[in-house]
């Protein structure tokens, strides 16, 4: 059995957020839906990817009663409202040069004094600790005693640099923030002009801003466009180049950075007069750069601005312009996240926008809800009511079902798929029934169970024949996703119209021609990048290629989920995609056969076809410093990590630094091996943990480390599931110290149960993981899982360094930049790739980063791998903090291959 812990971070739960575009312009019918048939917002697609609100889910299988761990599947109405983003990669190969040259004796300094020696042992616990701060007043004194020491003197050199480019980054932030703020106060200016003006006046002054924007939008085109003619010409350096450019496939599991750090995008709704709405946008920008972000909410001018734009909500509702009322409210509760009105505004506010986009003239709601009855609810309750992680408050669960049809029936927006809904008689009579079930058969009651849920939804059958006379099957579904909202957001039901998918996409089948894509509203397909050793690639696809047309249809007139099911397919099938060059503006047709796509999760500091791995490992070669970045926990994950250890061994590293940043996850089995890599045989690893006692397992280390060097782990806010528990372990058991921020919280298991026959399946959540920490006081097991209540979630790092949006961007960049895939015969990769935006869209004003191709989580890790090294003094971990309570069941011991089947 393979357990499975899905793997994106939903944008509305992580801490650094993607600022919502609103509106997104047309929505297909899942979004803002409950049916969603894969793990994780997007599936694999069988080696396409289009741009997506999550990342990829990673393959899933299921044991013989349908088990299945993990689970990012049923997406939240939130994340829908944000535009999509690509989570799979692609830069240019190469290596920046390191702000971190330093010295090339990394040997512990021989000092004569043993108040130097003294010194020193304190100034590398500070640096051990993350306190470089205090390290370098320490390190002075030391050089005082000992004038001329170069080791000391070097050491404190690239200390200094780290000092100096912590002042640049505390620098960019307040730039950055004052630059949102400016902004903010700008659009709350303009909205108070806009107040005051005649129809006319407002008219005129939309036209001229609509002017304005489309000349900025050609003239960046115009740019764009002239810097790729200058780069075509041929150089006198050109000549003689080897056309077998080496590259790399993109990341197979990481996001995207589109809107980390950019101003969010409300032109649709600045263009009907909703001013206030962009300055609400640019102070939850500012928020995001804000060095309190309590503080923050508390300036005079936001107050301002919120007021007003609740005023422009009521406009939205007034004009039944639903989706924009939730985008909104979703921007209010970024910024004020523990306000129970703006999170019951954005929960009736997307109710009705889902409704109108399920149900809407271009849905496909009878095909989505093929094979749905009433029989499933009892097979739902029955599951839940046995084995949900938490005792159901069926109460709780029938009024929030109860209240989903009552806005069904209230939703007059739709009536032209359901006409009775535009019969006033019928719609009271059919909501009188309702609301007098909720009094006197569910609110009435001291207790309730999952009988009288099936009870009650009969009677909501009956009083529909009654009146509405609504399908059956659109009843049941909007029930269920009523009764399971209060439920954690990775339970789901999926129909059977989604079973094929589900199944395809749990078998982990990746088929296709080995290639990324995405689009820009009404243009063709454009190539990401190819993945390496696939047909595309070997068909000299490029990134910023477009594909015209697949076998003959043009991909103008479909959307990218369409142009997905074009080119995938079934292996040995062929498929003729039409290339559009993204400098030559030549087309060809090429015809390419369809076939297995192998996605590598492991990535080193540079591309170096000349080694075994085809990856040199060491950011750090002088003091032999190994980096490996791991993005998703696969079938060869480990392998593919193993084969690294052995080649930085050989080559004689000394210490490493595994980064799980922006990892969401993936195979149970293959984060478990990961660990047995760095711990000692039946060392403990993970345990569940649930209401049902069969949930109740604790995972051992089966074999002993293989690599015993220093270890430090690199996390942030995008690091869920499999990552967590890889760091948590290793954190816990004391192999590593681990440094970024605080991890997602994604520590919940699905089991994965067939309903209907087999036709259906329920994704039920049964239990919660747990790491161990030996230092812990009390129970050293502790949750990893967010929930709603929760104050701490996750893995807390020890070294704590956080970074602003336009940081986070930048670490995207720089990943783009060393792995790129470029074609045989292409000099270099088009900007728009690399920059992830498209090439008509201006660049914004932004405060410029004086230090563009440093990482400074990276540049802190090395930093204190190297004093680690110098001092051979153990780690300087933070002391745990007081036990999150854990479950007090009763847990088996049992390796991985003794886990119930």
């Amino acid at each position: 059995m393979k357990h499975i812990i899905d793997q994106e971070p939903q944008y509305d739960r992580a801490m650094i957020p993607a600022y919502p575009r609103v509106p997104a312009g047309e929505a297909s019918p899942a979004d803002l839906g409950r049916r969603w048939p894969c793990a994780g917002g997007r599936p694999p697609c069988g080696g396409v990817y289009p741009p997506a609100e999550t990342n990829p889910g990673i393959a899933e299988s299921r044991c013989s009663r349908g088990s299945r761990l993990g689970g990012f599947s049923r997406m939240t109405r939130r994340a829908t409202l944000r535009l999509a983003v690509l989570a799979l990669f692609v830069a240019s190969a190469f290596r920046t040069t390191p702000l971190w040259a330093g010295p090339t004796d990394i040997t512990e300094p021989a000092l004569a004094s043993a108040s130097a020696r003294e010194l020193w042992r304190k100034g590398s616990d500070q640096v051990l600790s993350g306190d470089f701060k205090s390290a370098v007043r320490t390190l002075e004194q030391v050089q005082s005693i000992e004038p001329g020491h170069a080791q000391i003197s070097s050491v404190l050199g690239w200390l200094k640099e780290a000092e100096r480019l912590e002042a640049n980054r505390e620098k960019l932030r307040t730039e950055v923030y004052q630059y949102y703020v400016d902004q903010a106060l700008k659009a709350a200016k303009e909205a108070r002009e806009w107040q005051a003006m005649t129809p006319a006046q407002r008219e005129e002054t939309l036209k001229k801003e609509r002017a304005d924007k489309k000349a900025k939008a050609d003239a960046a085109k115009q740019a764009d466009g002239d810097k790729k003619d200058e780069d075509a010409k041929p150089t006198a350096n050109d000549e003689g180049k080897d056309d077998d450019a080496t590259a790399v496939a993109p990341d197979a599991g990481e996001m995207d950075e589109a809107d980390l750090g950019a101003a969010p995008d409300t032109d649709k709704l600045d263009d009907k007069g909703y001013k206030w709405s962009k300055s609400l946008a640019y102070a939850q920008a500012a928020m995001a750069n804000a060095a309190s972000e309590e503080e923050f909410r508390k300036e005079t001018w936001l107050k301002e601005i919120v007021s007003n734009v609740l005023v422009e909500i009521e406009r939205h509702k007034e004009k039944r312009e639903w989706r924009d009322a939730a985008a909104l409210y979703s921007m209010l509760q970024g910024i004020f996240p523990k306000n129970k009105d703006y999170e019951d505004g954005f929960d009736y506010t997307s109710k009705r926008a889902h409704l109108d986009i399920v149900y809407g003239p271009k849905s496909t709601w009878r095909n989505d809800l093929r094979g749905v009855t009433a029989g499933s609810i009892a097979q739902i309750l029955d599951r839940m009511d046995e084995d949900y992680v938490e005792e159901p408050d069926f109460k709780k669960l029938c009024l929030n079902g109860l209240e989903h049809l009552i806005i069904l029936a209230q939703a007059e927006s739709i009536a032209s798929t359901f006409p009775t809904l535009g019969d006033k008689d019928l719609v009271d009579h059919f909501v009188s029934r309702l609301n007098g079930l909720i009094k006197h058969r569910v609110k009435a009651k001291a207790s309730f169970n999952a009988r009288q849920v099936r009870s009650v939804f009969n009677t909501v059958l009956d009083a529909n024949n009654d009146s509405l006379r609504l399908p059956e099957a659109v009843l049941v579904d909007e029930f269920v996703s009523g009764m399971l909202e209060p439920l954690d957001e990775f339970t789901s039901v999926i129909w059977p119209s989604q079973v094929d998918d589900f199944n395809k996409h749990t078998r982990g089948d990746f088929v296709g021609v080995g290639i990324q894509i995405t689009q820009e509203l009404g243009k063709p397909v454009r190539v990401e990048s190819p993945l390496e050793d696939s047909p595309a690639y070997k068909a000299n696809i490029k990134p910023g290629d477009l594909i015209t047309h697949v076998d003959g249809k043009s991909t103008i007139d479909i959307n990218i989920n369409q142009a997905v099911n074009l080119i995938t397919g079934e292996p040995g099938t062929k498929v003729v995609l039409t290339i559009e060059d993204s400098v030559s503006k030549k087309s060809r047709d090429v015809s390419l056969i369809r076939q297995h796509i192998k996605l590598r999760t492991v990535r080193g500091m540079v591309r170096d076809e000349t080694r075994a791995t085809g990856w040199d490992y060491f950011v750090d070669p002088d003091s032999k410093i190994g980096y490996v970045r791991v993005s998703g926990y696969m079938d060869k994950t480990v392998e593919d990590l193993e084969h690294a250890l052995d080649q930085m061994e050989d080559e004689g590293c000394r210490g490493l630094i595994l980064d799980l940043r922006f990892n969401p996850g993936g195979l149970l089995t293959a984060a478990v091996k990961m660990c047995e890599l760095f711990v000692k045989e039946r060392d403990p690893l993970v345990q569940t943990k649930g209401r049902n006692r069969q949930q109740n397992m604790e995972i051992l280390a089966r074999a002993d480390s293989r690599f015993n060097r220093p270890l430090i782990v690199m996390v942030n806010e995008y690091s869920a599931s499999a990552s967590e528990i890889v760091a948590g372990a290793l954190a816990g058991l004391q192999e590593a110290c681990i440094l970024g921020v605080r991890t997602f919280g994604k520590g919940s298991v699905q089991n994965l149960i067939p309903i209907m026959d087999n036709q259906a399946y329920l994704k039920l959540t049964t239990a919660y993981y747990y790491v161990y920490d030996k230092n812990r006081p009390g129970d050293p097991w502790y949750c990893l899982h967010r929930k709603k209540e929760s104050e701490t979630w996750g893995v807390e790092p020890h070294v704590t360094i956080k970074m602003i949006p336009m940081e986070l961007s930048k670490v995207l960049r720089l990943r783009r930049e060393r792995d790129v895939l470029k074609g045989r015969d292409q000099a270099e990769v088009p900007r728009e790739i690399l920059e992830r935006r498209a090439a008509s869209q201006p660049d914004e004003e932004l405060p410029k980063d004086p230090d563009p191709d440093t990482d400074p989580q990276l540049v802190a890790a090395v930093n204190m791998m190297r004093l680690k090294l110098m001092s051979k003094q153990p780690w300087v971990l933070a002391p745990a903090a007081a036990p999150r309570v854990a479950r007090g069941a009763a847990v088996e011991q049992r390796t991985p291959d003794e886990t119930p089947r």
